[in-house]
């Protein structure tokens, strides 16, 4: 039986998964140290395109400094998922056309509020996992409560997960 659940997703694998979610992370640093902000996006082209209010995410893109965006799913019953980091540029957008191209786009921040500045990560490496069951794991397989893993009420132990 297999062990290892990891499986590496290819490039085009991470690219569709970011064009059909709306929803990540993005880590940039700021005068403390390291901070990961929640965002709406769109994938626009092969950049992911949000809007930010003054403060860390719009100093950050001013800078035009290195940051890391992430999504991820993942399934806590099954303990399967999936997640995607795409590193890059963080850049502001400032050029009158692009500012009125990217106006047009439906990037809506779930938190509302005054966004009106538009930032832009220029993504140079995307990688991506799958967290897959490994195989032989009998039909059946779930997590009912938090004691643990259990397969048709006996102990999963000797699963090897």
């Amino acid at each position: 039986m297999a062990t290892d659940r990891i499986v590496e997703m290819t490039q085009r694998e991470c690219m569709d998964l970011l064009a059909a979610n709306h929803f990540g992370r993005i880590a940039v640093n700021d005068h403390e140290g390291p901070v990961v902000l929640p965002v709406n996006y769109l994938l626009d082209g092969d950049t992911v395109l949000f809007r930010s209010g003054p403060g860390t995410k719009l100093e950050a893109g001013v800078r035009g400094s290195p940051a890391t965006f992430e999504i991820d799913a993942i399934d806590e019953r099954t303990r399967m998922g999936w997640s995607v980091v795409a590193r890059g540029t963080l850049t502001d957008v400032y050029d009158p056309d692009e500012l009125e191209r990217a106006r047009k786009l439906p990037v809506a921040p779930f938190a509302g509020g005054d966004r009106h500045y538009y930032l832009r990560l220029l993504i140079y490496h995307v990688s991506g996992r799958r967290i897959e069951l490994p195989e032989g794991v009998p039909d059946g397989w779930y997590t009912p409560t938090g004691l643990g893993h259990v397969w048709l009420d006996r102990d999963a132990a000797d699963l090897g997960l």
